[in-house]
């Protein structure tokens, strides 16, 4: 991991955490709407740019996720 990844992921979740949860695995960056990854698709990218473009696309296309809010839910991403 580079020294950018734990700021990148800083400002992706402090953007977007009440709609997706957002987490590093296996090296990827990778997000799911809040309201159940059985919902839909991860999302997943190399770098924070891309997966901020998925992110803004998600929301163009669905809006905002409603489900648990950011504090009362664990990562919810599985792989």
């Amino acid at each position: 991991m580079n020294d950018e990844r734990p700021n990148e992921l800083a400002a992706l979740r402090r953007d977007w955490a009440d709609g997706y949860a957002i987490a590093q695995i296996d090296g990827q960056l990778c997000a799911t709407r809040r309201e159940g990854h059985h919902r839909s698709p991860v999302l997943r990218a190399e770098s924070a740019t891309v997966l901020r473009q998925k992110i803004i696309a998600d929301f163009a296309a669905h809006g905002m996720p409603r489900g648990l809010r950011a504090d009362c839910y664990r990562n919810g991403i599985t792989s």
